[in-house]
Parts: C-alpha cells; sequence; structure tokens
C-alpha cells in the first residue's frame, strides 16, 4: 500500500470470499477463522481508500460464511460468470476516480 500511495496510486483492497472447498485442500475447521481475521483487517485499514468487499456478496443468504452456490462453480472455490458480475459490482470504482467525480486525491 505505501509504495503504490509513493506512486500516486490510489487502493483498493478485496476481502477473501468464503469458499467451501474440500478438493482443493480447505479446512474450514482450521482455517475460516484466518479467513475471517484477515477479512477484519482488510475492513478496518484507514490507510486505503477503499474496500472490495467480496466476502459480503459472494457468501450465501442462508450462512455468510459458506459460499453462495449460484455464484461458483460447483467447486465452491471459483467464481462463475454471475459470482464474476457480482464482484465486479462490489469493486468501489469512486475509490480509484479523481475528483470531482471519485475520491481519489493522490497524484
Amino acid at each position: 500500500v505505501a509504495r503504490a500511495h509513493a506512486a500516486g496510486l490510489c487502493v483498493v483492497l478485496g476481502t477473501l470470499m468464503p469458499r467451501d472447498d474440500l478438493l482443493f485442500g480447505w479446512d474450514r475447521a482450521t482455517m475460516e477463522d484466518q479467513r475471517q481475521w484477515v477479512n477484519a483487517r482488510i475492513r478496518s485499514d484507514g490507510g486505503i481508500e477503499g474496500v472490495a468487499d467480496f466476502d459480503a456478496v459472494m457468501g450465501s443468504p442462508l450462512d455468510a460464511s459458506r459460499p453462495n452456490p449460484l455464484l461458483y462453480f460447483p467447486d465452491l472455490l471459483h467464481p462463475n460468470s454471475l459470482g464474476f458480475y457480482v464482484m465486479a459490482q462490489a469493486v468501489p470504482l469512486e475509490a480509484l476516480v479523481p475528483p470531482p467525480l471519485g475520491r481519489c486525491a493522490r497524484r
């Protein structure tokens, strides 16, 4: 982040999405708390211009810590086309655009 800011760039960080893939080595029992911790750090980082909260938009409406199966391929790791669309909508573009249209004041 510091190097990007030093180069005059604004920074948007993305949270880690929910996942439930046993095939690729995800161990929910030992890894979910770490994912939640990382996401909390990203959301609370005051030194960035914005957060793309992929965790919030890609979670299941029944259990937000699990993937929404409508947005993922059957492996529950990789987003499908609809999932990528939902992720794109979560990116706060105003954090990357200079005033007066956005809030990126770095140059």
